[in-house]
């Protein structure tokens, strides 16, 4: 009797093991963006299965917040590529700088942006998308993410402190608290100012 129910217990740990591998295996396939890219390339996540039920014009169904189908798709895709044309560049497209150094959020953003970061660094391309022109929705509804190119930035007011509070203090120009999908880095001022030049390049 021990036997027959030790046998059953380890047969059921066997499947719940294949499954669990199953899973993974499924999802890495539906999410191939999840790994960086080689090469220059932009993976592009596999979403289709989000149609009709799950996810409607721009958002779930079923209640006053939603995930915004493009900014799903932006949040899961790496723009990791195999050169950077400089270290500011590299920053804005996977958070990690050029010494290989992942550059972390400390507070803020929504929990869909810290299970993605859980996974692999988030990064600003995330949000603001690659060419900086933001426009994504977030879950509420009401928030768009910033166009964050330099020159529309100096037409708000920004300077470099200003940004830099921004970045690391959540705080706008005018001394405001930053919506809460904004987060908060922990970024040197070396990778601060590559990343600023990169903007300027936008």
């Amino acid at each position: 009797m021990k036997k027959t129910g030790l046998m059953v217990g380890l047969l059921l740990v066997a499947v719940g093991i294949l499954g669990l591998l199953m899973m993974v295996g499924v999802y890495f396939l539906n999410y191939g963006s999840f790994v960086a890219s080689p090469d220059s390339s932009l993976l592009q996540p596999n979403t289709s299965w989000m149609g009709g039920g799950m996810m409607g014009n721009g958002g779930i169904t079923g209640g006053a917040y939603g995930m915004n189908i493009d900014l799903l798709r932006n949040m899961m895709t790496s723009f990791a590529k195999s050169k950077y044309e400089s270290s500011g560049e590299k920053i804005y497209l996977t958070s990690v700088d050029g010494n290989d150094e992942i550059i972390t959020p400390v507070s803020g953003m929504g929990s869909f942006a810290m299970m993605s970061n859980m996974m692999r660094p988030i990064s600003c391309a995330n949000c603001h998308g690659i060419d900086g022109k933001g426009g994504f929705l977030f879950p509420d509804n009401k928030t768009s993410s910033a166009d964050i190119r330099w020159e529309e930035l100096a037409k708000e007011g920004f300077d470099e402190a200003k940004f830099k509070k921004a970045v690391t203090e959540g705080v706008n120009e005018k001394g405001e608290r930053l919506s809460v999908w904004m987060p908060r880095w922990d970024i040197s001022d070396k990778n601060l100012a590559e990343l600023i030049a990169y903007l300027k390049t936008l």
